[in-house]
């Protein structure tokens, strides 16, 4: 009986995994040629989580929603708003290209893209392409590229609110408006991000290069308030016009000589 339940199990657990790769052959995408084309038509290594996905497993960041990506190994340095970097398939932080709606997302001073700071209530999806794609985005693509997009209205005029807390003195408020047509296109949307975090660094360890330079048993808080605007229009000759921008501004806590940052990210 035994035997045959586990046969049973890997039946049925082949055949999920085969459904779901069949599906992705049909997903649209953009980020491995510039032009859209379903997954099996690349020749690109890619993966996608959509709007759905974010959904499905309350990822809270961007880093979360790419960490489990074949390929994909993140690196924070405490918490919520540190600086988090990206290493694709084994190559440095500053050799994977971060695109937001097809503009390269501003680096820090080491050239690594800076996701910590890019709220995931505005985003639909992210596609990313392992690879080399210098080619096409440009030398800062020789691990690969990841492509955010954010909302895009479609259908009735829809409101949309959304109210949580959580641990560490957590509280998070999204709101937005969204619609269009078939040739029109629109979408307005904000929040705003606020916890206490937790202490990243209790000082324990003095041995160089180990564990924290100082003793610092405080919590390192994070604050960041968003809004994202995207609006276009299909002409009838199949000339698209669009306008996008995403800004973040806030404030990160964090262990150290200097302990506050602040931030201000717009890409447009």
């Amino acid at each position: 009986m035994k035997k045959t339940i586990l046969a049973t199990s890997i039946i049925a657990a082949l055949s999920l995994t085969q459904s779901i790769a069949f599906a992705e052959d049909d997903t649209l995408i953009v980020t491995a040629a510039r032009t859209a084309q379903t997954a099996d038509e690349t020749l690109a290594s890619v993966s996608v989580v959509t709007k759905e996905d974010i959904d499905r497993y309350q990822y809270k960041t961007v880093a979360e929603a790419i960490s489990g990506l074949p390929g994909v190994t993140i690196s924070n340095s405490g918490g919520r708003g540190k600086q988090t970097s990206i290493f694709l398939r084994g190559t440095e932080s500053n050799h994977t290209q971060v695109i937001l709606n097809g503009v390269k997302l501003a680096t820090n001073a080491f050239g690594a893209p800076q996701i910590e700071h890019i709220p995931l209530n505005l985003i639909d999806r992210i596609e990313l392409v392992r690879g080399p794609q210098s080619s096409l985005y440009g030398s800062g693509s020789i691990g690969g590229t990841i492509q955010i997009f954010t909302k895009k209205g479609s259908g009735s005029l829809t409101p949309n609110l959304s109210v949580g807390f959580g641990t560490h003195g957590t509280k998070e408020t999204s709101f937005g408006v969204s619609g269009g047509d078939a040739g029109t296109w629109y979408n307005l949307s904000g929040g705003y991000t606020e916890t206490n975090g937790f202490n990243s660094c209790d000082g324990r360890s003095g041995v160089l290069f180990i564990g924290c330079f100082a003793t610092e048993p405080d919590r390192d808080a994070y604050r960041n308030a968003n809004a994202s605007l995207r609006v276009g229009h299909l002409f009838a000759n199949s000339l698209e016009v669009e306008f996008f921008s995403l800004y973040s501004e806030g404030e990160s806590e964090y262990d150290g000589y200097f302990n506050t940052t602040d931030f201000l990210q717009h890409t447009f």
